[in-house]
């Protein structure tokens, strides 16, 4: 019996260890005020993570393809971006393939 509880609680452990390994994936939801985009995209979100950001709009959620996210946003640690958003915003555009692009729009 002993030897059950002791495979039952290393299962557990086994399972919780890849449960928070999964979760410690930083997702960072960039703020609306911090984004500039046609009033034709409607309510949309910004989201970053480590492969890249993603766009979330009318309940559907797209991968921003990397090559058409400005260089210098795709190079910027999360406290970089955040520091150089308070007085920038970040640009996006929908273009006629459906793709979107981020550009960085700087108020200096």
């Amino acid at each position: 019996m002993k030897q059950k509880n002791n495979l039952f609680l290393k299962v557990l452990l086994f399972s919780s260890l890849c449960i928070t390994c999964n979760l410690s994936a930083a997702i960072i939801k960039i703020s609306s005020y911090a984004i500039s985009a046609p009033a034709s995209l409607g309510r949309i979100k910004l989201l970053r993570d480590e492969n890249g950001f993603y766009i979330t709009q009318n309940g559907r959620t797209y991968f921003v393809d990397n090559d058409l996210v400005e260089t210098r946003l795709l190079t910027m640690s999360d406290s970089q971006l955040q520091r150089v958003l308070l007085r920038a915003k970040i640009r996006v555009t929908k273009m006629s393939n459906g793709e979107f692009s981020l550009k960085l729009e700087t108020f200096f």
